[in-house]
């Protein structure tokens, strides 16, 4: 869950951004995120702003454009994080989601 529901918040379109972009993360490293974490543990990490690994993600040669696009998806402030409709086009003109 993002960090905004964590702190109370209300989970929304910015939400889905933050899950697509742990998806990414999960996808292009063939790796759960929190493996080996409980819930509680999880949920400290992402309110303290903690983001998922880029070792991993330059150990599988992760395109940057991908990458960039994961990181502003995993915004801590909701109102930072991209629309679909940016992603679809990021991933179509830069090639971070190959063919679209």
């Amino acid at each position: 869950m993002p960090p905004e529901v964590h702190a109370g918040g209300v989970h929304g379109k910015a939400g889905d951004v933050y899950a697509f972009g742990v998806c990414l993360w999960e996808l292009a490293t063939e790796a759960w995120l929190w493996a080996g974490f409980d819930k509680d543990d999880v949920v400290a990490q992402v309110k303290r702003g903690e983001r998922p690994s880029q070792d991993k993600l330059k150990d599988k040669g992760t395109p940057a454009a991908l990458v960039a696009m994961m990181q502003k998806a995993w915004a801590q402030d909701p109102t930072r994080r991209p629309g679909f409709a940016y992603v679809l086009e990021e991933g179509a003109t830069r090639g971070a989601l190959g063919k679209v």
